[in-house]
């Protein structure tokens, strides 16, 4: 990686697994000195596995705190505290400036995307359908007049699916239900999270069946579970006289936090048959049948 040096009052760079790039931010120590997010990063730094930007606008909380040996300074109480930053249309970090005193050591925290009002740091609270991204905890060691290091690796905190129906039945049945006029929805998720900034971990909400993925070809981010889960699939094909097709079945599977899957709901006379594979954060293929009822 390319790093770019900023005017600024300590450096930090961002860098993401999987669909998340890196960039650089520069905070430099000094009684004067400010913060100015103006730099460009380049198209090759700037990039996913998947060729795909970070999204400008995308909002980011840092927490810095005093982890100097005797202070009390804590995440609970530290002055600098789910401090606002954005990602501009240039790929350049915007935010004020973060000022640290020479020669004291420093715990760095991060999460995106920013939570504009939060009341407990262990308790950020997020919902289904939003790319949580959080960054291990940093260090500073004996914060340096002028420019400070600090790498920040960004992990999917969630995961990410998306369905595709494929027409797979016999011809009269084809004829007498249009594939055209089929819809699909997909149930079984997590209404909301909460995420502990000092630790990582999700405490995850109640199961909300009225949350249903009902697009085809479009990711949407939601929150797994430690153990399997269960995902209620309805397929429902209009005739073309009168009555309608519904088909119907489920996915028991582990999902894991940064992967990304992709399942092809294979429609046919007796059954669904749904393919799935792990694509962009963490490719792994799988397959999975789905039985009729």
């Amino acid at each position: 990686m390319r790093n770019l040096f900023f005017p600024v009052p300590f450096l930090t760079m961002l860098m993401a697994i999987g669909c998340t790039p890196e960039q650089t931010v520069t905070i430099i120590v000094n009684e004067k000195a400010h913060l100015q997010l103006d730099g460009k990063i380049p198209s090759n730094v700037f990039q996913t596995k998947a060729n795909v930007p970070l999204d400008a606008g995308r909002s980011i909380g840092v927490y810095v705190v005093d982890a100097t040996s005797g202070s009390t300074d804590s995440i609970h109480t530290t002055e600098v505290a789910n401090k606002p930053m954005v990602v501009l249309t240039d790929g350049s970090i915007s935010g004020d400036p973060i000022f640290l005193q020479e020669g004291k050591d420093y715990k760095v925290y991060s999460y995106s995307p920013r939570v504009t009002t939060v009341t407990d740091p262990r308790e950020i609270p997020f919902a289904h359908g939003v790319d949580l991204l959080y960054a291990d905890e940093a260090t500073i060691v004996k914060a340096l007049k002028g420019r400070n290091t600090v790498n920040l690796l960004y992990n999917h905190k969630l995961s990410q699916i998306k369905f595709k129906l494929i027409d797979d039945r016999d011809a009269l049945t084809k004829e007498q239900y249009p594939f055209s006029e089929a819809t699909f929805e997909v149930s079984g998720f997590y209404k909301d999270c909460l995420l502990n900034l000092e630790t990582g971990k999700i405490n995850r909400g109640e199961i909300d069946n009225n949350i249903k993925i009902i697009r085809q070809d479009f990711p949407v981010c939601f929150i797994p579970s430690t153990a399997n889960m269960n995902l209620i699939i309805k397929v429902v094909i209009p005739g073309v006289i009168t009555g309608e097709q519904i088909i119907t079945g489920n996915i028991s599977t582990l999902f894991e936090s940064g992967h990304s899957y992709s399942f092809n709901i294979k429609v046919a006379t007796t059954r669904l048959d749904v393919v799935g594979s792990l694509v962009d954060w963490i490719p792994v293929d799988e397959d999975v049948i789905i039985t009729s009822m």
